[in-house]
């Protein structure tokens, strides 16, 4: 099994104040007034979702792997009637979506079929070698393990605003990495919830849903803004990173198209490195 824990220190949680709460299976950071970073450490993934609040409301950006028990993290924070946003409807961004009713979403095919879950033996490979055993919560059954299904309250769009009170977010449509990623302009506090658009390790644009040109296309959207704010918050990896990174994905990704050729569809996948990040297709 692979020991992921090496990466800890490159991540520098150190930065920023640690929140106390019950569950080991979970790390809560403060990463900025009225912002906490949620991680899952103790499997491959290494997840982050963010708890973003308002003077009126909170807001969920993802409810991560399903293992730990979110909803009781989220009261344990001091939040009971929160909204949640799915950065993209991946299984470890969506596992712990069915604890919680005031979900927004897009109305996407993709993200549609996603809402009905995964079953067990579907799920059991996001477990193998993938998670560290001992630090599993007490009463956690990996052969029960599932991606339970959930339900839409309202649809979003892109362009629409988030009024969470004194902080309103703007939902900016990224797909890409799926078909249904999406991110959310924090313009007040100069950042941007990114997803799995960007993170510094590996990039995904090769998944099933995946698609290189809208890709691209997010890229170019996103590096064209990224001068308005500070902060990139990936949903993996380090956080809290400059927004110029970017510019140094769109970079990367004209460099894959314009002196690669085009990029078709192939059995086989291909990783091209660039400085701290890598981008396979």
């Amino acid at each position: 099994m692979e020991d992921w824990t090496k990466y800890f220190k490159s991540f520098r949680w150190d930065r920023f104040k640690r929140i106390d709460q019950s569950q080991n299976w979970f790390q809560v950071f403060r990463i900025m007034p009225d912002t906490l970073a949620i991680w899952e450490p103790w499997h491959r993934e290494m997840v982050i979702s963010y708890l973003i609040i308002g003077r009126q409301l909170a807001l969920l950006f993802d409810t991560g792997l399903g293992i730990g028990d979110m909803r009781k993290l989220i009261k344990e924070l001091g939040y009971s009637d929160i909204i949640v946003i799915n950065s993209h409807s991946h299984w470890d961004h969506i596992g712990g979506n069915f604890q919680f009713d005031g979900i927004y979403g897009l109305k996407n095919a993709y993200a549609q079929k996603n809402c009905k879950g995964k079953s067990g033996s579907q799920a059991k490979q996001y477990l193998t070698n993938a998670v560290i055993e001992d630090k599993l919560p007490d009463g956690f059954k990996k052969d029960f393990y599932a991606i339970k299904p959930y339900s839409v309250a309202k649809y979003i769009k892109n362009g629409d605003f988030i009024d969470l009170g004194e902080r309103k977010l703007e939902i900016l449509l990224t797909p890409g990495h799926s078909p249904d990623s999406l991110s959310l302009l924090d313009s007040k506090n100069q950042g941007i919830f990114i997803g799995d658009t960007f993170y510094l390790s590996s990039l995904y644009a090769h998944l099933p849903g995946s698609d290189f040109y809208d890709y691209y296309d997010t890229c170019a959207k996103l590096s064209s803004i990224a001068g308005n704010f500070e902060n990139i918050f990936p949903s993996h990896r380090k956080t809290a990173i400059p927004s110029s990174y970017l510019n140094k994905l769109y970079a990367a990704f004209k460099e894959i198209r314009f002196k690669s050729g085009s990029i078709i569809s192939t059995e086989g996948n291909k990783q091209f490195q660039f400085d701290e990040f890598s981008i396979i297709v």
